[in-house]
């Protein structure tokens, strides 16, 4: 396990808090015990997390992982699995952890709170993280093995697990658009249109279809932003700063998103 230095130092580095980078050390090292586990065949990651993981190691800092089950694992199947990663990281780096609840939600999905004690030595069951499995997805792209990457002192290379393409991570969040209201969204897509190199020839399509699996309506997405907004306000920056150490303006953001959906003819 890394030291406290070294948490201290990446913090200031990237201009985050210590919490936020123990956070990410977790995340990242229980990336890596899925990779080297039978878990890898079943889980196709994605999300925020999977953008700084696997594609741009400076991107923003998040605060759980997002995967898509990719096989007929059941939810006790899943939580017996992840309770088995976690001796090998007591082993590993003396890294603590254990399943604070596990859920099987309506939606077809398990959600998986993990306590953890990380190099900060916080008291039992004062850290935890979360983990959203899925399952029934439509993926209009397919799936792609990456290598992790992450900036700590003892991570391993070389070590890969499958991911969302670019293209399926941008319209999933924009379906997340419509769907919910997280800032996160919003700010991810804003990055990837702006500077993602993003293959967008099938993009309207492809989130049109997806959008009507999920029983969306993609003509909702003017109509949302539009709503939203002021709750975007009011949340961009309680909710990304923490993630963010140079976060732009959310009236920036949306006039570029705004810019490239009507570019996409999707509002």
């Amino acid at each position: 396990m890394i030291t406290t230095a070294e948490i201290a130092r990446t913090a200031h580095q990237t201009n985050v808090g210590d919490r936020v980078i123990e956070k990410d050390y977790v995340l990242s090292w229980l990336l890596v015990a899925i990779a080297e586990s039978e878990l890898s065949r079943s889980l196709i990651f994605k999300g925020g997390t999977a953008l700084k993981r696997v594609y741009y190691p400076d991107y923003r800092f998040s605060e759980d992982l997002d995967f898509t089950l990719n096989t007929d694992l059941t939810h006790d199947d899943l939580v017996t699995a992840f309770a088995a990663l976690f001796p090998e990281l007591k082993k590993r780096l003396n890294l603590t952890m254990s399943i604070r609840s596990a859920e099987q939600n309506v939606y077809e999905s398990s959600t998986l709170l993990l306590n953890h004690i990380g190099p900060l030595k916080a008291r039992p069951g004062a850290r935890h993280l979360k983990v959203d499995i899925t399952w029934g997805e439509l993926m209009c792209y397919p799936y792609q093995e990456r290598h992790l990457i992450a900036p700590y002192s003892d991570y391993p290379s070389g070590v890969a697990l499958y991911a969302y393409s670019l293209e399926e991570i941008l319209i999933e969040k924009l379906c997340a658009l419509i769907g919910r209201t997280e800032p996160r969204d919003l700010y991810d897509v804003y990055w990837l249109l702006e500077r993602g190199n993003v293959d967008l020839v099938f993009v309207p399509a492809n989130f049109t279809a997806k959008c009507q699996h999920k029983g969306q309506d993609p003509a909702l997405m003017a109509e949302a932003l539009t709503r939203k907004e002021r709750i975007f306000a009011r949340l961009w920056d309680t909710r990304l700063a923490v993630q963010v150490s140079d976060l732009p303006h959310l009236n920036d953001v949306m006039r570029v998103v705004r810019r490239h959906l009507r570019g996409l003819g999707l509002v």
